[in-house]
């Protein structure tokens, strides 16, 4: 089969075929001496893939070289990578979709298996690489064997980056090419196409002769092969720059049908000589040759003036054929003036070897000749191509669906949701009486499907289509959002396996985030929807022979944007042996679902050492109308031999909002039948400087009739405040005391703290504590 024939190779296509003639096909497919390369598209290479991927006897000369890019690397033996990354050489890496990262994947794998450290590739190592060498950065270019710059050659196109690498190394001297100090014509011959590449101080190194008469040989056979006008008008800048002085006359030479007839031209001619030296009447007689040879825009707008003073009502319909690339620096305006009314003028202005339009420009020239009472008929279709987007869609909605039916197929990806919906419309009226063939209907629709509702893709998921990737990523993305993953599973069919291939990509992500995981999982794929959360019900147990331990070192934050739950259903089982060490720094929160059990073994104990500080910026509110500031510079002292006494007549009330706080140290006495009564009225103020120390010997006793009453309205907050407790404090808590800290207390405890908590005691958290571990703090299992 010819190589056209073999283009046409789609999933769609071949679905009918048994697998054994399929892998003929694939076969068919791969490099063969004096046949041009078989070009295929990504999604026919992933089509191949998925076909063929499950099949041991073919090895990597078996099928073509572009479809290795999507070969499953895991599936290469160790001891044949090497003759992977030798057939993988032969692809086009620009076939690759970005969004995949396959080009530095690839290049990865292949220093594991060729042993590539470091920037500077061998000899061997750039001859089995090939044409992977065009992915990688300068580093690698300006810095490897020399037999790069053959591989190189072989490069769709080069960045600015990889360019100016090439010519540090050409620079150097330690090439094939020899010392700069001698190079000639056939050094720029014997460079291939790099020059094409090349910059300003390259040419430098060549005079004007010499550079005219290659630019004149070269030229010719970048124009021959089609080479994009924007890199042509590159090359015509950078090797031109530095040969032109200003004049107000002709200088170099006035323009002839000879001058413009030579290969070279218009090479020596500045924007200004050319103006200069070009008579309009010459002009308009070798304008076609003249609009061949001229590509740089400063030159094109100075043809387009010298016409426009020739023509000043517009320009006749033979001079718009032969405008060329020319005619795309035209503006609304010039193009308003033309006469079109040919299909051969429209199609001769909608050659995409000319350049591209703009919309605004496009939509110009197409009404222009919509205007004179032409249609949009099958030959229009056929040579606005891709341009067709820019109308209006009232204008498209005007098309006959005949017209559409009989024009090749259209690129309508640049179009809006709205054009495309109009397109799709009269497609499928088009189209509609091939249903009863799905592979036939589908392989003439497709290029419109984005413009399609969904209740039209979905009936096509039941006709055993196998969309491929490309397509599926070209619908409506509120019609993929509505589809369910059975739907999409049917659709795409074969190609399903391309889901997780372009897993990466803003469409696949946004569909998968809107299903459930469980429904992913049917696909058997690994398609993973992100978005769910890991969180589930957990019920953990640390075993008796675990004791985890913070570091030190460990300095978590407690950031109010980030909050760790545990839900209601967690009870955690802390074992006997459990010894937990906190460091001074761990702020821990507890939400109010949480409910630690400790075992009654277990044996919590509050080591000499601790002193548990809260920041020293006090300002403790313990009721509405008391306010108690102690400022850090006043320290009283108040010797151990002072016994206050307190009539048993005198008696104070204690307002439900004061809470007190005793030193460990200190025990106070007052007698049984003392009920001390302080007014509610009463605001003390200490200053915030105050720190009262109580000497140990003083040892008051509160009898057992007294009965302090704290009112349950009383919440105290206790901000920064800094209380140290003496080693020898025991406190006893009450089983009825229920203790609320607000949430905005951060303790900190010291590393050094092992609590020990006795088996009867039964700590409750309350409800409105919420902690948030940040998600840094290390721990480690000892």
């Amino acid at each position: 089969l010819s190589e056209s024939v073999l283009q046409g190779f789609t999933c769609s296509s071949v679905k009918t075929l048994s697998l054994g003639r399929v892998k003929q096909l694939v076969k068919a497919c791969r490099p063969r001496t004096g046949r041009k390369k078989v070009v295929l598209k990504e999604s026919q290479l992933t089509c191949m893939y998925n076909a063929v991927k499950y099949d041991t006897t073919l090895s990597f000369t078996d099928v073509p070289s572009d479809m290795l890019l999507y070969y499953s690397y895991d599936k290469v033996p160790k001891v044949n990578c090497r003759s992977y990354f030798s057939a993988l050489g032969s692809a086009d890496f620009s076939v690759l979709s970005s969004v995949l990262n396959k080009q530095s994947v690839l290049f990865s794998n292949a220093q594991n298996c060729l042993g590539i450290s470091g920037f500077n590739l061998s000899k061997d190592q750039v001859g089995v690489l090939g044409n992977m060498i065009c992915t990688l950065n300068p580093s690698y270019i300006q810095n490897s064997d020399p037999l790069i710059l053959e591989n190189l050659k072989n490069c769709g196109d080069l960045s600015d980056a990889q360019v100016t690498a090439i010519q540090t190394l050409i620079f150097s001297g330690n090439t094939q090419y020899g010392n700069p100090s001698a190079w000639n014509l056939q050094t720029l011959q014997k460079l291939g196409i790099l020059p094409l590449y090349f910059k300003q101080d390259f040419w430098a190194k060549f005079s004007f002769s010499v550079r005219k008469r290659y630019y004149r040989s070269f030229m010719l056979s970048l124009r021959k092969n089609k080479t994009p006008k924007w890199k042509l008008r590159r090359l015509f800048r950078s090797s031109t720059a530095t040969d032109y002085k200003h004049s107000a006359d002709c200088t170099v030479g006035n323009i002839t049908a000879v001058t413009i007839a030579d290969d070279s031209f218009p090479y020596g001619y500045d924007s200004i000589q050319f103006d200069l030296c070009l008579d309009v009447t010459v002009l308009n007689e070798n304008l076609a040759s003249v609009t061949e040879k001229v590509v740089d825009e400063s030159y094109q707008m100075i043809i387009l003036d010298k016409l426009n003073q020739l023509y000043p009502s517009g320009l006749p319909e033979s001079v718009v054929q032969l405008l060329g690339s020319t005619s795309r620096v035209a503006n609304v305006s010039d193009i308003s003036k033309w006469n079109i009314t040919t299909i051969d003028t429209l199609s001769s202005l909608m050659n995409p070897d000319d350049g591209d339009w703009t919309s605004e420009q496009s939509k110009a020239v197409i009404t222009k000749y919509l205007k004179v009472g032409n249609t949009l008929g099958t030959d229009e279709f056929n040579a606005i191509g891709s341009n067709l987007c820019s109308l209006d869609v009232s204008v498209l909605q005007t098309i006959n669906a005949v017209n559409v039916e009989n024009a090749l197929t259209l690129d309508v990806s640049s179009c809006s949701i709205g054009q495309k919906s109009a397109l799709y419309n009269i497609t499928k009226h088009s189209f509609n009486s091939l249903l009863s063939d799905p592979t036939t209907f589908y392989f003439l629709i497709s290029p419109y499907l984005g413009g399609a509702p969904v209740e039209d893709i979905q009936t096509l998921s039941t006709l055993n289509i196998s969309m491929d990737i490309t397509t599926f990523s070209s619908l409506n993305p509120d019609v993929i959002m509505a589809l369910s993953v059975s739907t999409v599973q049917n659709l795409m069919g074969e190609n399903i396996a391309d889901l997780k291939l372009f897993e990466n990509s803003t469409v696949v992500q946004e569909w998968a985030a809107q299903q459930k995981q469980s429904d992913l999982n049917t696909l058997n794929i690994g398609l993973v929807n992100t978005t769910i959360s890991s969180a589930a019900t957990v019920t953990p147990t640390v075993p008796s022979s675990v004791t985890p331990t913070i570091t030190s070192s460990v300095t978590p934050t407690n950031p109010s944007s980030i909050t760790s739950t545990i839900p209601s259903s967690v009870t955690p089982t802390i074992n006997s042996s459990f010894t937990p060490t906190i460091p001074s720094s761990f702020t821990p929160t507890i939400n109010s679902s949480f409910t630690p059990t400790i075992n009654s073994s277990f044996t919590p104990t509050i080591n000499s050492s601790v002193t548990p500080t809260i920041n020293s910026s006090i300002t403790s509110t313990i009721n509405s109308s008391i306010t108690s500031t102690i400022n850090s510079s006043i320290t009283p002292t108040i010797p151990s031999s002072f016994t206050p006494t307190i009539n048993s007549s005198f008696t104070p009330t204690i307002n439900s909002s004061f809470t007190p706080t005793i030193n460990s140290s200190v025990t106070p006495t007052i007698n049984s039948s003392v009920t001390p009564t302080i007014n509610s009225s009463i605001t003390p103020t200490i200053n915030s400087s105050f720190t009262p120390t109580i000497n140990s010997s003083f040892t008051p006793t509160i009898n057992s009739s007294v009965t302090p009453t704290i009112n349950s309205s009383v919440t105290p907050t206790i901000n920064s405040f800094t209380p140290t407790i003496n080693s020898s404090v025991t406190p006893t808590i009450n089983s009825s005391i229920t203790s609320t800290i607000n949430s905005s207390i951060t303790p900190t405890i010291n590393s050094s703290i092992t609590l020990t908590i006795n088996s009867s005691i039964t700590s409750t958290i309350n409800s409105s504590i919420t902690s948030t571990i940040t998600p840094s703090t290390n721990i480690n299992a000892a």
